[in-house]
């Protein structure tokens, strides 16, 4: 029994306190701490938050050996508190109160103790022990002080970009989940409360709140919503966030938001497959069917309306929606999209998915259950066209034209005038242009073009696709001849059959255009043949250049010749030797060039005539052979023609011009 009254008055030996026991340990209010705390080791003895801001008091209580007047001396985290007095309340009371101000607690560990000391004791108590341990957590989950900054939940990445429809609800087991970003200040027992709200309005609706267990601290956090809480918010863009209270209730802000786009209620189920014809008419979307373009039907529905959208995906490749408009509605096909062919060289050869979404404002209407399924084969010599805007594939190289006679360091595609009648050589290049890699195949076909000509087509074998060789073939030459002078264009096609589908299809490929120049003898005047002679105009029962002719001028006749035109040049070259058959030397001063006589509308009917002037043909005294030829000139050369010859016989000329080379005696 503790001592009565007189005890404050009774005089104390100095050792009364020094021999009592080690106090006991204090205490707190059960109130003072948070509930639901058990099973959460590193939680124990967690204050209660909602007494952030007050003191916290601390129960001591009072055995037999102290009384009023005698000193408590409370020490927290090392830290005395100031002296207490015992109180005669609190000696009545058995029960001293200390308090621990509200200035001294932040989050954090506390250990408490605190000993006796008496006036008439030479020596204070020992500490008491076992410490009291608390722990202060009064700052929220998230940055200090009042638990911002929480990240948005973090849904799958399509989601958030697309939104939910209803049927991808369905895949999902009718959940829609998110992961909660790690956070500061997490800890065991932290209770996630995730909620969704339509920004347009409305209230929240919540999902199932997720406490972190015991020993989870940075473990994934992922919080659930169910078909039915999503039905709830309704359709539209709607933010999902989340608060997370700590086992202390501390509350955080709301988190930022993540947005999606519901359409879970409008959806329409019953949208059908579209439709290729292309593929529908032969089974497979080939070269020439890509660069149409391919189109895409899409099939009416009586739900959508005018101003919902169509987006079309062909594979992975997704297209610019198409609005439909009210003329669309009831039509079938109610759209036809054209795909470009860089979508669907793109994704590559083999089956192909194809399909649409459709949209009303911001949100999913669905999509057909079931894609339509699309072979489709590009497969051409030199792959797929990079650059379909071009009317040939830039993935294959040019070919090369090189004259007959043509070494190394010569120009190529160039064929001059002296081999333009013999065959040249068109080489295919074996490599891609862009990539180095084989452009063939065994059993491509190839066929070749000089201007608008196919002259020559074959296959490439086996041994063509070990040799990895150009291919040389020859270019005739009366190909060459038939489009004459001029630049004209060299390329070839490359065909590709396409497997497995019957009536056979091939995808054909183009190669760049080379330009070849060309100085042809077709183009020359007698079109690569020898030219007509020239004729003497005499009689033909006295055929000679007697003395009157001469005289007169000897006219001289250049007949029509192949490709003769308006603005052809001619000229005539005139020569003779003497004797009467023409076995002496030249007669130099019968020698005439005559002026170059342009060719007119008539001359291209009729030919050309020219005069020998006397002054020449005089000269030819007394007996001689004379030689004509002419030289006919076009845009693309000059032709000399074969020379003709008539014997002239003179010595009818009494006074015949003095030539100092003149044989004497005549030579006969």
């Amino acid at each position: 029994m503790k001592p009565g009254l007189y005890h404050r008055y009774k005089v104390r030996s100095p050792s009364a306190a020094a021999a009592d026991a080690i106090p006991v340990a204090p205490t707190l209010n059960q109130a003072d701490y948070a509930p639901g705390t058990a099973g959460f080791d590193t939680m124990k003895g967690l204050i209660n938050g909602n007494l952030k801001g007050q003191d916290l008091i601390l129960n001591i209580g009072l055995d037999n050996s102290w009384f009023p007047g005698d000193q408590v001396i409370v020490t927290v985290n090392n830290q005395a508190l100031p002296t207490h007095t015992i109180t005669d309340a609190e000696f009545d009371a058995d029960l001293i109160n200390v308090p621990i101000p509200s200035a001294m607690l932040v989050d954090g560990q506390y250990n408490v103790t605190y000993h006796y000391y008496s006036p008439f004791s030479l020596t204070p108590s020992p500490e008491s022990n076992p410490p009291l341990v608390f722990q202060v957590k009064f700052t929220p989950p998230g940055d200090p002080p009042d638990g911002e900054n929480l990240g948005a939940p973090v849904f799958a990445e399509a989601i958030q970009a697309s939104g939910l429809t209803s049927p991808q609800l369905t895949q999902m087991g009718d959940k829609l989940t998110a992961n909660v970003p790690s956070y500061n200040n997490s800890r065991e027992g932290d209770t996630i409360q995730a909620q969704v709200t339509l920004q347009s309005g409305g209230a929240a609706v919540l999902a199932q709140s997720v406490q972190v267990p015991p020993g989870g601290e940075g473990t994934a956090i992922v919080v659930t919503f169910t078909r039915a809480e999503l039905t709830q918010v309704g359709d539209g863009l709607a933010e999902f966030a989340y608060t997370i209270t700590d086992l202390a209730g501390n509350v955080s802000k709301l988190s930022h938001v993540a947005v999606i786009d519901l359409f879970i209620t409008s959806f329409i189920d019953d949208l059908q497959p579209p439709e290729v014809p292309a593929f529908t008419a032969h089974k497979v979307i080939d070269e020439d069917d890509a660069r149409k373009p391919v189109l895409v039907s899409i099939p009416p529905n009586a739900k959508l309306l005018a101003g919902d959208k169509i987006v079309l995906t062909w594979g992975t490749a997704t297209l610019p929606e198409v609005v439909i408009q009210a003329g669309d509605l009831g039509q079938t096909p109610m759209l036809q999209i054209a795909v470009p062919y860089l979508d669907i060289a793109g994704e590559g050869n083999g089956t192909i998915p194809v399909n649409y979404e459709a949209r009303r404002a911001s949100g999913s209407l669905g999509s057909p259950a079931n894609p339509l399924q699309v072979l489709v084969n590009l497969d051409q010599p030199g792959g797929p066209d990079p650059d379909p805007t071009k009317p040939y594939n830039t993935n294959l190289g040019a070919p090369t034209v090189r004259p007959s006679g043509w070494q190394p360091g010569d120009a190529e595609n160039v064929i001059p005038l002296a081999a333009s009648n013999a065959d040249a050589t068109f080489i295919v290049p074996w490599l891609t242009a862009t990539s180095n890699t084989d452009a063939f195949q065994a059993n491509d076909s190839v066929d070749l073009y000089y201007g608008t000509d196919k002259f020559d087509s074959f296959t490439i074998t086996a041994q063509d696709v070990t040799a990895k060789q150009d291919i040389v073939r020859p270019l005739p030459a009366q190909v060459i001849q038939k489009y004459g002078s001029g630049a004209f264009v060299a390329q070839y096609v490359g065909s590709r059959n396409i497997p497995n589908i019957t009536p056979q299809l091939q995808n054909s490929a183009t190669s760049p255009p080379q330009d070849v120049t060309v100085a042809s003898g077709a183009s020359l005047p007698g079109g690569g043949q020898p030219l007509p002679p020239a004729s003497f105009d005499v009689p033909a029962d006295n055929p000679y250049i007697t003395y009157d002719r001469a005289k007169a001028g000897v006219k001289i006749i250049v007949p029509t010749y192949v490709n003769i035109a308006v603005g052809d040049t001619v000229i005539i070259e005139f020569t003779a030797k003497w004797g009467a058959k023409g076995t002496g030397p030249d007669i130099d001063l019968a020698k005439y060039t005559s002026p170059a006589s342009t060719v007119g509308p008539d001359n291209v009917t009729n030919g050309l005539s020219f005069t020998l002037p006397p002054d020449n043909a005089l000269y030819l005294y007394p007996f001689c052979v004379a030689y004509v030829t002419y030289t006919a000139t076009n845009k693309t050369g000059s032709v000399t023609s074969p020379s003709t010859s008539v014997s002239c016989d003179e010595r009818a000329n009494p006074s015949p011009p003095a030539d100092p080379k003149r044989p004497n005696p005549p030579i006969r």
